[in-house]
């Protein structure tokens, strides 16, 4: 299906919101690595939150390319069904990503507010 309606927007969102995630996540990859001589837990569960907006991107285009950001009235029945199967798994993958990012700032704020250096929580 070609893309009209909003479909083209949907992927300017989602290609801009990659890149800049992308980006920031690579500025504190590098910091940490070049700050603390490695990556920690915290660290690793970012990496994850990036990975899975990566997968939540990709099912958002291709979610467009079979018929989101178009009015249902457009839609076949077939592709009404296909386009919103997809955006139920993306936002399936995108709780993934909010729990992974969440639980990177409670690790990090833990380890930071932590008065001898241990870990307020148990490590991860």
């Amino acid at each position: 299906m070609p893309l009209s309606g909003l479909g083209p927007s949907v992927i300017g969102v989602m290609v801009t919101e990659s890149v800049l995630t992308f980006i920031f996540v690579s500025f504190r990859i590098t910091a940490r690595i070049k700050l603390l001589g490695g990556l920690r837990s915290d660290d690793y569960l970012v990496g994850m939150a990036l990975l899975t907006m990566f997968i939540i991107s990709a099912l958002n285009i291709v979610a467009a390319f079979n018929g989101m950001g178009q009015h249902n009235t457009r839609l076949t029945p077939k592709e009404n069904i296909r386009a919103t199967q997809l955006i139920i798994i993306a936002q399936s993958c995108n709780c993934s990503a909010i729990a992974a990012s969440k639980s990177a700032v409670v690790i990090f704020s833990s380890k930071s507010l932590s008065t001898n250096g241990a870990p307020l929580l148990t490590s991860a």
